[in-house]
């Protein structure tokens, strides 16, 4: 059975500057936020910085889960991009080739 290490969570100062970033709504359906998701999951060593998390609603966080799925990786990575935030950390964390191809515009 593989063994992971889980991730750090989000610093109080963190959920607070992401949750303003996003101006308290869910990047993924647009309703009121008061959570903050790890883009990339902790358990698969989602790094607890800004460019890592998004403001999510209970209900799609609930949806998402500790998954990475392209329904959400994608337009969290998108708006993470237009709010001018530095996501070439995901590089290194997927490894280059594999990085390009799932961030958009990648490839």
């Amino acid at each position: 059975m593989k063994q992971w290490k889980r991730g750090k969570p989000f610093s109080p100062g963190a959920i607070i500057r992401i949750l303003e970033r996003d101006n308290k709504q869910c990047v993924y359906c647009g309703s009121p936020a008061w959570m903050v998701d790890h883009v990339i999951p902790r358990r698969d060593n989602g790094p607890p910085i800004t460019s890592n998390g998004v403001a999510v609603c209970h209900r799609c966080n609930i949806r998402k889960g500790a998954r990475m799925r392209e329904k959400y990786l994608v337009p969290a990575i998108l708006h993470l991009m237009n709010c001018k935030e530095d996501v070439r950390w995901m590089d290194t964390h997927y490894g280059d080739s594999e990085a390009k191809e799932k961030r958009p515009g990648g490839g």
